[in-house]
């Protein structure tokens, strides 16, 4: 049995509204017919080339990814970077959806799973940056140790303490979290990256950073996504893509 794209949208969008997407993002339907139907889904954060290899070998009627594959208007589509991604969709049938920003603040969304990586439970974390950050405080101390071995990661930022009274986590780039982190006395950041000055903001202010990477602090999303496509759309065959 098949679904309409339409309904699959419509449940993503149930868990993930539109609106909370930020104003300059561009989740949702990037290419395809709300009113096909859908058997096979590939999940993965981006569409890149294992993905187009994907499609080219493979039946699949809907891509869903985090990160939107267009952001900017285009005035060509032609064999050349996006345009040559939408030309192979196009050219395949194959329907993309994107959940991007309003994924990364929704419950159990990006953010959340990442504090789930870290054996936290996010409804325990306080929200800050229009929620798509959670920081967390504990009298007892949070061992910093403890916490970098659930997942790799490399160190920016100050030198982090051997307990930390509070720690935040910000899935992709944390830049935009600078000025939260030191209104709320934040001494650890978990993210996935900094530029060369926000390394050296936190640097100065006493902020150690966690850095995993961009693409390795949303991954774990992706398990969360195939969870609930397949609980819900039972005769789907769906597929990651890490």
């Amino acid at each position: 049995m098949n679904y309409k794209l339409s309904e699959i949208i419509n449940f993503m969008e149930n868990w993930a509204p539109i609106q909370l997407a930020e104003s300059w993002d561009n989740s949702g339907l990037q290419i395809g017919d709300i009113n096909s139907e859908v058997g096979n889904i590939l999940i993965g954060l981006d569409v890149d080339k294992k993905v187009l290899d994907h499609i080219n070998q493979e039946s699949c009627d809907l891509v869903i990814t985090h990160h939107p594959l267009f952001f900017k208007p285009i005035k060509q589509i032609v064999e050349f970077d996006v345009g040559k991604i939408a030309r192979a969709f196009i050219k395949k049938g194959v329907n993309l959806y994107s959940a991007h920003t309003n994924l990364d603040v929704a419950k159990d969304g990006v953010n959340d799973c990442l504090i789930k990586a870290f054996n936290l439970n996010p409804e325990n974390g306080s929200n800050f940056i229009n929620s798509s950050g959670k920081w967390f405080e504990s009298k007892k101390g949070f061992d910093t140790a403890d916490l970098f071995k659930y997942h790799k990661g490399h160190l920016l930022g100050a030198q982090p303490k051997t307990k930390v009274n509070t720690v935040a986590f910000g899935c992709g780039s944390g830049k935009s979290m600078l000025t939260a982190l030191l209104e709320n006395n934040i001494e650890l950041l978990i993210t996935g990256e900094l530029g060369y000055h926000e390394h050296l903001f936190c640097e100065l202010n006493n902020i150690a950073v966690y850095s995993l990477g961009h693409k390795e602090s949303e991954v774990f999303v992706l398990a969360e996504i195939k969870e609930r496509i397949q609980k819900q759309f039972k005769n789907t065959e769906t597929t990651i893509l890490y």
